[in-house]
Protein backbone atom coordinates (compact mmCIF):
# COMPACT_ATOMS: atom_id res chain seq x y z
CA UNK A 1 0.00 0.00 0.00
CA UNK A 2 0.95 3.67 -0.06
CA UNK A 3 2.32 3.67 3.49
CA UNK A 4 4.46 0.59 2.85
CA UNK A 5 5.84 2.21 -0.31
CA UNK A 6 6.66 5.41 1.60
CA UNK A 7 8.41 3.43 4.36
CA UNK A 8 10.44 1.43 1.83
CA UNK A 9 11.46 4.59 -0.02
CA UNK A 10 12.45 6.36 3.18
CA UNK A 11 14.36 3.31 4.41
CA UNK A 12 16.39 3.33 1.22
CA UNK A 13 17.05 7.07 1.46
CA UNK A 14 18.07 6.94 5.11
CA UNK A 15 20.13 3.77 5.15
CA UNK A 16 23.26 5.78 6.04
CA UNK A 17 21.89 6.79 9.46
CA UNK A 18 19.27 4.13 10.19
CA UNK A 19 16.92 6.83 11.54
CA UNK A 20 13.64 7.70 9.88
CA UNK A 21 11.94 11.09 10.05
CA UNK A 22 8.94 10.50 12.32
CA UNK A 23 7.67 14.07 11.84
CA UNK A 24 7.65 13.61 8.08
CA UNK A 25 5.67 10.39 8.39
CA UNK A 26 3.05 11.98 10.63
CA UNK A 27 2.80 15.00 8.33
CA UNK A 28 2.36 12.75 5.30
CA UNK A 29 -0.14 10.25 6.67
CA UNK A 30 -1.34 11.34 10.12
CA UNK A 31 -2.05 7.71 10.97
CA UNK A 32 -4.31 6.72 13.84
CA UNK A 33 -1.59 4.36 15.02
CA UNK A 34 2.07 4.90 14.16
CA UNK A 35 3.95 1.65 14.65
CA UNK A 36 7.55 2.53 15.41
CA UNK A 37 8.32 -1.20 15.30
CA UNK A 38 7.86 -1.19 11.56
CA UNK A 39 10.08 1.84 11.16
CA UNK A 40 12.98 0.25 12.97
CA UNK A 41 12.63 -3.33 11.88
CA UNK A 42 14.79 -2.97 8.78
CA UNK A 43 17.33 -0.29 9.63
CA UNK A 44 18.13 -1.00 13.27
CA UNK A 45 18.36 2.66 14.25
CA UNK A 46 15.92 4.49 16.48
CA UNK A 47 14.20 7.86 16.67
CA UNK A 48 13.37 10.10 19.59
CA UNK A 49 9.61 9.98 19.22
CA UNK A 50 7.75 13.23 18.82
CA UNK A 51 4.64 11.70 17.30
CA UNK A 52 1.51 10.95 19.31
CA UNK A 53 1.63 7.19 19.03
CA UNK A 54 4.61 4.90 19.49
CA UNK A 55 5.71 1.31 19.66
CA UNK A 56 9.07 -0.46 19.47
CA UNK A 57 10.55 -3.92 19.73
CA UNK A 58 14.06 -2.83 20.62
CA UNK A 59 13.73 -0.38 23.52
CA UNK A 60 15.34 -2.84 25.92
CA UNK A 61 18.60 -2.69 23.94
CA UNK A 62 18.94 1.07 24.44
CA UNK A 63 21.09 2.55 27.15
CA UNK A 64 19.44 4.65 29.87
CA UNK A 65 20.34 7.92 28.12
CA UNK A 66 18.88 6.71 24.80
CA UNK A 67 15.24 6.41 25.87
CA UNK A 68 13.02 6.73 22.81
CA UNK A 69 10.45 8.77 24.73
CA UNK A 70 7.53 6.43 24.13
CA UNK A 71 6.71 5.60 27.73
CA UNK A 72 6.81 9.24 28.80
CA UNK A 73 4.26 10.03 26.09
CA UNK A 74 2.01 7.18 27.20
CA UNK A 75 2.01 8.46 30.78
CA UNK A 76 0.80 11.91 29.82
CA UNK A 77 -1.36 11.53 26.69
CA UNK A 78 -4.69 9.82 26.14
CA UNK A 79 -4.00 8.78 22.53
CA UNK A 80 -0.67 6.97 22.99
CA UNK A 81 -0.15 3.22 22.94
CA UNK A 82 3.31 1.83 23.72
CA UNK A 83 4.01 -1.86 23.16
CA UNK A 84 6.94 -3.99 24.18
CA UNK A 85 7.82 -7.53 23.18
CA UNK A 86 9.28 -10.49 25.02
CA UNK A 87 10.60 -11.90 21.74
CA UNK A 88 13.94 -10.12 21.66
CA UNK A 89 16.05 -9.46 24.73
CA UNK A 90 13.92 -11.75 26.94
CA UNK A 91 14.35 -14.69 24.55
CA UNK A 92 10.67 -15.71 24.40
CA UNK A 93 9.98 -15.37 20.67
CA UNK A 94 8.30 -18.78 20.46
CA UNK A 95 5.66 -17.68 22.97
CA UNK A 96 4.50 -14.73 20.80
CA UNK A 97 3.87 -12.55 23.82
CA UNK A 98 4.33 -8.90 24.72
CA UNK A 99 2.76 -6.14 26.76
CA UNK A 100 1.37 -2.66 26.25
CA UNK A 101 0.77 0.54 28.17
CA UNK A 102 -1.92 3.10 27.35
CA UNK A 103 -4.80 5.10 28.76
CA UNK A 104 -7.73 2.99 29.97
CA UNK A 105 -10.05 3.77 27.00
CA UNK A 106 -7.45 2.42 24.55
CA UNK A 107 -7.00 -0.79 26.53
CA UNK A 108 -10.77 -1.22 26.82
CA UNK A 109 -11.15 -0.84 23.04
CA UNK A 110 -8.43 -3.44 22.44
CA UNK A 111 -10.11 -5.85 24.83
CA UNK A 112 -13.28 -5.69 22.74
CA UNK A 113 -11.53 -6.68 19.50
CA UNK A 114 -8.79 -9.04 20.65
CA UNK A 115 -9.04 -12.73 19.85
CA UNK A 116 -10.18 -15.02 22.68
CA UNK A 117 -7.40 -16.99 24.35
CA UNK A 118 -4.86 -15.01 22.31
CA UNK A 119 -1.95 -15.95 24.59
CA UNK A 120 -1.20 -19.16 26.43
CA UNK A 121 -0.88 -19.78 30.15
CA UNK A 122 2.68 -20.99 29.55
CA UNK A 123 3.47 -17.75 27.72
CA UNK A 124 2.05 -15.64 30.54
CA UNK A 125 4.02 -17.55 33.17
CA UNK A 126 7.23 -17.30 31.14
CA UNK A 127 6.74 -13.56 30.62
CA UNK A 128 6.16 -12.91 34.32
CA UNK A 129 9.24 -14.93 35.19
CA UNK A 130 11.28 -13.07 32.56
CA UNK A 131 10.36 -9.71 34.09
CA UNK A 132 11.92 -10.87 37.33
CA UNK A 133 15.17 -11.98 35.74
CA UNK A 134 17.01 -8.68 35.44
CA UNK A 135 20.36 -10.45 35.44
CA UNK A 136 19.53 -12.28 32.18
CA UNK A 137 18.36 -9.06 30.51
CA UNK A 138 21.50 -7.19 31.56
CA UNK A 139 23.69 -10.05 30.34
CA UNK A 140 21.84 -10.15 27.01
CA UNK A 141 22.18 -6.40 26.55
CA UNK A 142 25.91 -6.48 27.28
CA UNK A 143 26.48 -9.45 24.97
CA UNK A 144 24.52 -7.83 22.17
CA UNK A 145 26.40 -4.54 22.43
CA UNK A 146 29.79 -6.28 22.54
CA UNK A 147 29.27 -8.52 19.55
CA UNK A 148 27.34 -5.94 17.53
CA UNK A 149 30.34 -3.66 17.89
CA UNK A 150 32.73 -6.49 17.01
CA UNK A 151 30.80 -7.52 13.92
CA UNK A 152 30.54 -3.90 12.81
CA UNK A 153 34.33 -3.64 12.93
CA UNK A 154 34.75 -6.91 11.02
CA UNK A 155 32.42 -5.73 8.25
CA UNK A 156 34.33 -2.43 8.13
CA UNK A 157 37.49 -4.41 7.31
CA UNK A 158 35.69 -5.50 4.12
CA UNK A 159 34.90 -1.93 3.15
CA UNK A 160 37.19 -2.03 0.12
CA UNK A 161 34.93 -4.79 -1.23
CA UNK A 162 31.86 -2.56 -0.86
CA UNK A 163 30.51 -3.84 2.46
CA UNK A 164 29.37 -1.49 5.20
CA UNK A 165 26.92 -1.38 8.08
CA UNK A 166 24.26 1.10 9.15
CA UNK A 167 24.50 2.31 12.74
CA UNK A 168 22.35 -0.01 14.86
CA UNK A 169 20.77 0.11 18.31
CA UNK A 170 19.01 -3.23 17.89
CA UNK A 171 19.96 -6.91 18.05
CA UNK A 172 20.97 -7.00 14.39
CA UNK A 173 23.02 -5.15 11.79
CA UNK A 174 21.93 -3.93 8.39
CA UNK A 175 24.86 -4.83 6.14
CA UNK A 176 24.95 -3.20 2.70
CA UNK A 177 26.71 -4.85 -0.24
CA UNK A 178 27.71 -2.16 -2.71
CA UNK A 179 30.58 -3.82 -4.57
CA UNK A 180 31.16 -6.96 -6.61
CA UNK A 181 29.28 -9.06 -4.03
CA UNK A 182 25.57 -8.27 -4.19
CA UNK A 183 23.07 -8.62 -1.40
CA UNK A 184 21.37 -11.45 -3.24
CA UNK A 185 24.63 -13.31 -3.80
CA UNK A 186 25.63 -12.92 -0.17
CA UNK A 187 22.21 -14.08 1.02
CA UNK A 188 22.28 -17.32 -0.97
CA UNK A 189 25.95 -18.03 -0.28
CA UNK A 190 25.53 -17.47 3.46
CA UNK A 191 22.59 -19.86 3.39
CA UNK A 192 24.80 -22.48 1.77
CA UNK A 193 27.37 -21.92 4.50
CA UNK A 194 24.79 -22.40 7.24
CA UNK A 195 23.80 -18.83 8.10
CA UNK A 196 20.22 -17.64 7.72
CA UNK A 197 19.93 -13.89 7.19
CA UNK A 198 17.15 -11.68 5.86
CA UNK A 199 17.49 -10.28 2.36
CA UNK A 200 15.54 -7.04 1.94
CA UNK A 201 14.46 -6.38 -1.68
CA UNK A 202 10.83 -5.93 -0.59
CA UNK A 203 11.91 -3.17 1.79
CA UNK A 204 13.64 -1.21 -0.97
CA UNK A 205 17.07 -2.51 0.01
CA UNK A 206 18.05 -5.23 -2.48
CA UNK A 207 21.68 -4.61 -1.54
CA UNK A 208 20.97 -5.15 2.18
CA UNK A 209 21.00 -8.08 4.57
CA UNK A 210 19.65 -7.97 8.09
CA UNK A 211 22.03 -10.05 10.21
CA UNK A 212 21.11 -10.93 13.79
CA UNK A 213 23.74 -10.86 16.53
CA UNK A 214 24.13 -14.45 17.75
CA UNK A 215 26.43 -16.26 20.13
CA UNK A 216 30.16 -15.60 20.01
CA UNK A 217 30.75 -18.71 17.88
CA UNK A 218 27.90 -17.85 15.52
CA UNK A 219 29.04 -14.26 15.11
CA UNK A 220 32.67 -15.21 14.50
CA UNK A 221 31.52 -17.83 12.02
CA UNK A 222 29.36 -15.32 10.18
CA UNK A 223 32.26 -12.89 9.89
CA UNK A 224 34.48 -15.65 8.53
CA UNK A 225 31.78 -16.58 6.02
CA UNK A 226 31.56 -12.99 4.80
CA UNK A 227 35.33 -12.88 4.30
CA UNK A 228 35.14 -16.15 2.36
CA UNK A 229 32.38 -14.80 0.09
CA UNK A 230 34.38 -11.65 -0.64
CA UNK A 231 37.49 -13.70 -1.42
CA UNK A 232 35.49 -15.92 -3.76
CA UNK A 233 34.43 -12.88 -5.77
CA UNK A 234 37.92 -11.33 -5.86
Amino acid sequence: NVLDHWLSTEAAKRRDTGVLDIKALVAEFRPQLLQGRKLRNTLGGYSILEAKEAATEYAEYLEADEDDGGMALAQTASNVLVTRTFSKIYGLAAERIGWGYAAAPIIEAMQRIRLPFNITIAGQCAAIAALGDGEFVAKSRTHNAQWRTWLTSEVAKLGNAGLRTVNSKANFLLVLFEGAVTGETAYHRLMELGFITRWLPNQGLPQGLRITIGTEDETRGLAAALRQIVEEQA
